[in-house]
């Protein structure tokens, strides 16, 4: 499943360089849901990298940060 933001219906058109805004609820759904697929922090990491799901820095996702989110996110 590939992340697809939510853009309201009444919403501007957008132009193909804007990227989608950072939504931690967003990222950590979908990190739990690929963490009960079975897959590891890095294979988690790298998959929403793949899939163009922003971090909040604009940068990769890495695996230190994507247990930070599922850890503090949970609570």
């Amino acid at each position: 499943m590939a992340y697809t933001p939510a853009v309201p219906a009444d919403s501007p058109p957008t132009g193909a360089d804007t990227a989608p805004a950072y939504d931690p609820d967003v990222a950590y759904a979908r990190m739990q849901a690929l963490q009960a697929q079975g897959q590891t922090l890095a294979q988690i990491a790298a998959q929403l990298t793949a899939e163009g799901m922003p971090t909040k820095q604009g940068r990769p996702w890495h695996k230190s940060t994507v247990n930070y989110l599922l850890k503090t996110r949970g609570r």
